[in-house]
């Protein structure tokens, strides 16, 4: 192939995993809105350990006397399997023939170059399924297929179900700050061992329109001191307290096989998020290829050659997960009201 010009291949397995490993894509941005704890997991299978019960108030012991056991809480495993991601492209020898009749470090920047425009796209698609997969399992408790269809559903697993409110935002009693108070108090119930440092509120398009018209937001957005704060602790969007965000969230779009598109967050939904240490989980797990046994990426490519040597088919593979530790903590709500 064009590649082994100065004794490299650019097309070289080790070569093209370690090129698309460092390369940078376009990613979803909630990431950045709700920070992760990242972990590794060497199997297909990651351990979810739930615990139910509190911690006891122990009596008063006089001096001398026996102490009180431990009230152990009733323990659960779950487990919670890794979906495989891949993605094939084809490069075929006709199109190296002008790399091939170049010499030396020319041949290689042209071979690299050919490389990397193969390998962009489809790193770029396995981003952006990252991020699809991020959005439902952290806000749904759901790993969604690319068809829409449910693979696998967290809540179910955990035996559990999802909280959902419904905010009237054109209702005359309807007061934001009131209504955000009280979610809080239910999350915090929720979290169990876990502290919410902050929450956001993650909005979808037709929602963050219903948010924006209520009085108490457009005093927020015009508030400097609160935008202040806000930008010296790196938080986004509208803050409506002192430790509750408003973040709008429809800019990405999937468009399903039947042709239909959908937002990564439904439209005309919300879902109150808690903010703190180890809550928003990523996985990363590890490819089924021998040549990268033992190894954690956050992808794998392998090659394949074509008949006849005329080329070689590429494979571009990842292994991810994303869940909530504590899924009914994170509340969906449905934001009704008029959108114009």
């Amino acid at each position: 192939m064009a590649g082994d010009a100065l004794t490299q291949d650019p097309f070289s397995a080790p070569e093209m995993t370690d090129a698309i490993n460092k390369m940078p894509f376009v990613d979803d941005g909630l990431k950045d809105i709700i920070p992760s704890s990242s972990s590794e997991v060497m199997t297909e299978r990651v351990q979810v350990d739930t615990e139910t019960g509190f911690v006891q108030v122990l009596p008063i012991s006089g001096r001398g006397a026996e102490p009180t056991p431990n009230q152990r809480n009733k323990r659960d495993t779950v487990d919670l399997k890794l979906p495989v991601y891949e993605v094939t492209d084809t490069i075929y020898e006709r199109e190296n023939l002008d790399a091939v009749r170049e010499t030396g470090s020319t041949a290689l920047r042209s071979a690299e170059t050919r490389r990397n425009i193969i390998l962009q796209p489809m790193g770029q698609s396995v981003t952006m399924t990252r991020s699809w997969q991020r959005c439902k399992g952290w806000l749904e408790g759901k790993i969604f297929d690319h068809d829409g269809s449910l693979w696998m559903d967290v809540f179910k697993r955990l035996g559990e179900t999802q909280i959902v409110k419904e905010w009237d935002t054109s209702a005359a009693s309807f007061d934001l700050s009131e209504t955000i108070t009280d979610q809080k108090e239910e999350i915090e119930d929720e979290l169990g061992g876990f502290n919410a440092q902050r929450y956001v509120v993650v909005a979808g398009r037709n929602a963050s329109k219903r948010l924006r018209r209520l009085k108490q937001v457009k005093e927020a957005t015009t508030n400097a001191g609160r935008f202040f704060v806000q930008q010296r602790d790196n938080r986004k969007g509208v803050p409506i307290q002192e430790d509750v965000d408003i973040v709008s969230y429809g800019r990405q779009r999937h468009r399903l096989p039947n042709g239909n598109v959908v937002g990564f967050v439904d439209d005309d939904y919300a879902y109150m998020v808690p903010i703190g240490p180890g809550l928003a989980r990523e996985i990363a797990g590890p490819s089924d290829m021998k040549q990268f046994r033992g190894q954690i990426l956050d992808f794998y490519t392998s090659i394949r050659d074509l008949g006849h040597g005329k080329g070689e088919e590429i494979l571009v593979q990842a292994c991810f997960l994303h869940f909530f530790a504590r899924p009914r903590s994170v509340v969906k709500v449905h934001v009704v009201g008029p959108v114009n």
